[in-house]
């Protein structure tokens, strides 16, 4: 303390001046503000030592806001803390600047008859505000709280800017104006980041939103990359700045353990609508095991959520603007009502189908998501079957909630989600086909053009054969959209004969003719659809069809095409010459449908070979496809393999060669066949007996010094190597265990768990091999250098100039990765190794075949937002598998949303893209 202080203590009070609030992940407050409650709470103690009514008063003095946290009352919270008692401290809450501290302390004490304070605040505050106290008539004992040094610059900056706001508070009204610009000027023309923190000495003038330290922001970061729910304490999800809490739900979302379960349990209570989204995309992503609680748990959260929307909605006038959440701080882009209802929709069950069902019935705001979260019950019931093929009743969707999606797709106000979930059923009860084919026609000729509109096309191939004619309209005519065509041309090929025979009636209308300005027409979506349509007879050619695939299977162009077109027409007419040949791979139109050793060419000879049993000749054909150049054709061949029991001996060899090449997707698909029919990779058919050869391989294979982020080839050969009993196996599955990819580590327990068993394990030792404990790993290096704003890569490719843009704002490490990797030139010469017209395109494998990276994992930065057309995602093979494989979407496609990274949007003509095209150049804009 600065001055002596021979005044009584009970006839003086100290005054602790209000500041910025700046708080830490534990929601402590830090910086000016915590060093004046040190600063007062020692200062306190010798002047209270008498106790009782001797003890001073203690005024806060500090009346704005720092998001929802008024001055005084932070400052008051902070000296019950450090042992003052509350019936000692008063709270000023009207003051906004030093000069109102003054007079309305004065006036508190004057009604108390004190007129002498010890004054709490920066020291290089101090002088002006011991000023402005003694022109309200009080005494001063400075109590300085000292700041940390500072640069000269800085200090000759505040040294100036006290200064002159002494001299402007002297002044009238006009002087307060010039102090405002005066503090305001220095900001003028600094760009900022999100992430930049102002001085944390700031004084009581200053900005009304808390600042976060990005190092603190890191800490949230590095939690939700390395998966450690545990970092993630109770303050940062009660923290007074909701951008804290957002970050915070969002890590637990995506960490999504049981450990993060607490943590989104209490988030679902906040009152921001984005937590709340955040905190019920991880309880229906953290609900197997335990869906009663956490159906519970949403559901009673979204009957609170739609009284407070209806109270809102009433209060509100007609021309209230955009929503904004309970801090004043626009909500990000996540919904918390689609959020819940996608959850209750993961978790499922009679209870949450039921109370979708009533949302959907309602037509009101809560419909829209709750189509979806029924279409996402109808997602995960489609696998489940009885046997012959027949659905239980617990396997689809009940009546009750098809009934409700097909009132709710039909006028008025048809709900643009509810044939969502009637287009992902297994089966629909052939009761409801016909009035599925009238609502799915209706809302076709009635829905103006929208990413929904898709629903129907899809809804329609559940609807069996009298959907056959709908489809083939919207397939043979250009007046719907290319995803709409190709995803019609695709059911056709679901409704089995009469889908057939339609689809050979579209084909003879849209084959083009052979000349250069018609074939031109392959270089745009109609090459998706026509190739789509091909692949819809399922190698079954319906008469309808015959002299359209004919005319196709011998298409040639007058002269020498450009070579992009070239492929694209060598692709078809292949495809063509595979259906009308069958089982005969030496048929005519077969050897010339495209030049020989080209991947068209032998894709379509490998489709013939194994139509029948390869013994003879045919299985020298197989075997010498199984040899191909041609990566994905090797590995089609020895996938086939899986259902040809009769190859026996020839195909081990080519097993091991596989294990041995060194190729992460040729290695894999090998393991794979092995782990699927171990007694193959043996020559007495004894699964625990390999063959000798097949055993060095694998072992070597096991051993093979893979990059980190060819998780699927790894996994792969644990797994055989424990189907086959390796003496290895072991090994590399408990360091797979201790993998730090929790998809590794559940694969790797289920294969120490097949060794277990094979050794006659009790139930307890199998219950240890699943308690798998990962080993620390470090975080993403990009989390100290994260992109900060949207950012467009171009791509120059065989089907013209693309582009994506990669948006940081739901997906930050993964964006500054595929940022880094776009300006390395890693994407230069790429070929986009898969295309599933009116699905998606995707790209990012140097070796083409899906399976091959970057060298470095990527882990999921997965968000409850939907996935629309042109939206670009991250491919993976399970969770935190991503590297540097990206698709882009050429549809709607909510059984993505929430599942796969979402990195950004898509521009250009996407359609047009057709697998195999070349990235022939890229560039940063």
């Amino acid at each position: 303390m600065s001055t002596s202080r021979g005044a009584a203590a009970s006839s003086a009070a100290m005054v602790v001046l209000g500041c910025k609030l700046r708080f830490d992940l534990r929601g402590e407050l830090v910086g000016p503000a915590k060093r004046r409650l040190d600063a007062a709470a020692e200062a306190w103690r010798p002047l209270s030592s008498t106790g009782g009514a001797g003890a001073p008063v203690v005024i806060v003095s500090g009346g704005r806001v720092w998001d929802g946290v008024v001055e005084a009352d932070a400052l008051e919270k902070g000296l019950i803390e450090r042992g003052v008692p509350k019936e000692h401290i008063v709270r000023e809450r009207c003051s906004f600047h030093t000069v109102d501290n003054a007079r309305f302390t004065a006036t508190l004490l004057a009604r108390r008859a004190i007129d002498e304070v010890f004054l709490v605040t920066c020291d290089w505050h101090l002088p002006r505000a011991r000023r402005a106290f003694e022109r309200q008539g009080l005494r001063v004992h400075q109590v300085p709280a000292p700041a940390p040094p500072r640069n000269l610059g800085h200090r000759v900056w505040r040294w100036g800017r006290e200064r002159v706001a002494q001299w402007l508070s002297t002044l009238p009204v006009i002087g307060v104006a010039l102090l405002v610009v005066l503090l305001v000027l220095p900001g003028v023309g600094c760009k900022k980041s999100e992430t930049s923190t102002p001085s944390s000495d700031g004084g009581a003038d200053g900005a009304t939103i808390a600042t976060i330290d990005p190092v603190e922001w890191s800490a949230i970061d590095r939690a939700e990359d390395r998966r450690r729910a545990s970092e993630i304490g109770d303050g940062m999800l009660a923290h007074p700045d909701i951008r804290v809490r957002r970050r915070a739900v969002r890590a637990l979302a995506r960490i999504a353990d049981d450990a993060s379960i607490p943590g989104l349990m209490r988030a679902l209570s906040d009152t921001d609508d984005t937590v709340v989204a955040w905190a019920a995309y991880g309880l229906g992503y953290t609900c197997k095991g335990k869906e009663e609680a956490h159906v519970a748990a949403l559901s009673t959260r979204a009957a609170s959520l739609a009284a407070s929307l209806a109270a809102l909605a009433a209060a509100k006038p007609a021309s209230s603007t955009a929503p904004q959440s309970a801090s004043g701080i626009a909500p990000e882009i996540v919904d918390a009502k689609w959020a819940i209802a996608r959850a209750l929709g993961h978790c499922g069950g009679p209870a949450a189908e039921s109370l979708l069902v009533g949302w959907v019935r309602s037509r009101g705001p809560w419909a829209e998501g709750a189509a979806y979260g029924l279409g996402d019950i109808a997602t995960a019931q489609a696998g489940a079957s009885l046997p012959g093929g027949a659905l239980s009743a617990a396997a689809r969707l009940g009546d009750e909630s098809i009934t409700a999606l097909l009132d709710a797709a039909s006028p008025p106000s048809p709900v643009a989600a509810a044939l969502y979930g009637l287009g992902r059923i297994k089966r629909l009860p052939d009761a409801f086909a016909p009035r599925l084919v009238e609502v799915a026609r209706g809302a076709l000729a009635n829905a103006a053009p929208s990413p929904e509109r898709i629903f129907a096309v899809r809804a329609l191939a559940h609807a069996g054969p009298g959907a056959a004619p709908e489809l083939a309209k919207i397939a043979r005519e250009r007046t719907f959209t290319a995803a709409e065509r190709a995803e019609a041309a695709r059911g056709l090929g679901q409704l089995e004969a009469p889908g057939r025979d339609a689809a050979g009636e579209v084909l003879a209308a849209l084959v083009p003719k052979a000349d250069p300005i018609a074939l031109t027409a392959l270089a745009g979506d109609d090459f998706g659809v026509l190739s789509t349509l091909v692949d819809a007879f399922h190698g079954e050619v319906p008469k309808s069809g015959e002299a359209a695939m004919l005319s196709l299977a011998g298409l040639q162009a007058p002269g020498e095409l450009p070579p992009v077109l070239a492929r694209r027409l060598g692709a078809l007419r292949c495809a063509a010459a595979s259906a009308i040949a069958k089982e005969v791979y030496e048929h005519e139109l077969l050897a010339r449908c495209d030049a020989k050793g080209s991947v068209a060419f032998e894709r379509a000879r490998l489709a013939a070979v194994v139509r029948k049993p390869l013994t003879g000749e045919r299985r020298n054909a197989w075997a010498a496809l199984a040899k191909s150049a041609n990566l994905q054709v090797r590995e089609a061949a020895l996938e086939a393999s899986d259902a040809h029991p009769e190859l026996g001996d020839a195909v081990r060899p080519l097993l091991a060669l596989a294990l041995r090449s060194g190729q992460a997707g040729l290695a894999g698909t090998a393991a794979d066949a092995i782990h699927s029919h171990p007694d193959r990779a043996s020559a007495a058919h004894d699964a625990r007996r390999p063959d000798p050869a097949v055993r060095a391989a694998l072992a070597e294979a096991l051993a093979f010094p893979w990059t980190e982020d060819l998780l699927e080839t790894k996994i792969a050969l644990v797994e055989a190597a424990a189907a086959v009993g390796l003496k290895e196996a072991r090994a590399a599955a408990l360091t797979a265990c201790k993998s730090p990819n929790v998809t590794m580590r559940q694969r790797a327990a289920k294969a120490l768990a097949t060794l277990d068993l094979d050794a006659g394990a009790a139930p307890a030792r199998l219950g240890d091999s699943g308690a798998c404990v990962p080993d620390e790993a470090p975080a993403a290096q990009e989390i100290a250098h994260l992109l900060d704003q949207p950012t467009k890569i171009v791509l120059e490719t065989d089907a013209g100039r693309l582009a994506i843009v990669l948006d940081p704002s739901l997906a930050p490490v993964t964006a500054t990765r595929l940022l880094a990797l776009a300006r390395s030139g890693f994407y230069k010469g790429v070929r986009v190794h898969r295309v599933v017209p009116g699905f998606v395109a995707q790209f990012g494998d140097p070796g083409g075949d899906g399976y091959g990276g970057s060298g470095r994992s990527l882990r999921c930065e997965t968000s409850p937002v939907p996935f629309e057309p042109l939206t670009v995602g991250v491919a993976t093979a399970g969770r935190d598998t991503g590297s540097s494989q990206i698709f882009v979407t050429l549809s709607r496609t909510p059984h993505l949303d929430g599942n796969y990274t979402r990195v950004g949007r898509a521009e250009g003509d996407w359609w047009a893209v057709a697998q195999g095209d070349v990235i022939h150049d890229v560039r940063v804009e």
